[in-house]
């Protein structure tokens, strides 16, 4: 430092500073408790059907929460990525994008902007499961924002996201995925376009058809939105067949031949 005696203790030079603040890492099992609890408050919100909940649940076991606790490595960092992704699901995403992405996705662009910027700039290739290029670039952007010490938890934690990132392997069975199209404008941009089909609303019609026997909203829906509407009613019913097996709903099976039918 130009200026200063080398006899001068550093302990001097931290008292003539403003703030200074020495916080200790965040411990995982800390990161697990209090990203879920949020998960919890959102998943169980009346406006988002049981359903997303039990998809969310499903996630958990995915999610590396040792490699995420060394990219949001602080008590501050961990809040600040809560809040931001708490707002967006308040603000119209509720039910509408896996939780689990959109918080992750929230937490690298809090704690790492740079591998953030990344993925929004090379998305395309990303969504593609295209790797060719990217792992120069990525080389790049590790050495120049010095983040060695953590890019093993880095490429854990986009993995999630983006399982063939890097030739990694997808290990997940749940839908709302942001590695799709759909929802990971969905997540970037914190909102649903007017002009989307609304997950919700489809599993809405769903619930009666399966549950209460009424086909009419599915018709209705196919006829107001035709091919989206299609499109996401297919993401959706394998899934909300088991889920109405668990609930033990008769004919199941039968309800969902009848539904490929009316949908053919």
């Amino acid at each position: 430092m130009p200026g200063r005696s080398e006899s001068v203790p550093f302990e001097d030079i931290v008292r003539l500073t403003d703030v200074i603040q020495f916080v200790p890492p965040v411990e995982c099992m800390h990161v697990y408790a209090v990203v879920n609890r949020v998960r919890d408050i959102c998943i169980n919100q009346d406006s988002v059907h049981e359903i997303v909940k039990w998809e969310t649940l499903r996630d958990e076991l995915s999610v590396d929460f040792e490699s995420l606790t060394a990219v949001v490595n602080s008590p501050r960092k961990v809040r600040h990525s809560l809040r931001c992704a708490y707002q967006a699901w308040e603000k119209g995403l509720a039910g509408e994008v896996n939780w689990y992405d959109l918080f992750i996705l929230n937490a690298l662009r809090l704690s790492a902007s740079s591998v953030w910027y990344f993925l929004v700039q090379w998305r395309r290739k990303l969504l593609d499961g295209d790797n060719n290029g990217l792992g120069a670039i990525w080389d790049k952007i590790i050495d120049q924002h010095n983040l060695d010490e953590i890019e093993v938890p880095l490429i854990n934690t986009i993995r999630f996201i983006f399982p063939g990132f890097l030739g990694g392997e997808d290990k997940r069975n749940t839908v709302q995925r942001i590695c799709e199209d759909r929802y990971w404008y969905r997540a970037l941009n914190e909102l649903v376009p007017n002009q989307e089909v609304r997950d919700q609303q489809v599993l809405k019609d769903l619930q009666q058809f399966f549950f209460e026997s009424n086909e009419n909203p599915l018709h209705e829906g196919l006829k107001q939105y035709g091919e989206e509407y299609k499109k996401v009613l297919v993401m959706w019913m394998e899934k909300f067949a088991e889920y109405a097996k668990e609930k033990e709903i008769d004919q199941v099976d039968q309800k969902l031949d009848q539904l490929k039918k009316i949908i053919a």
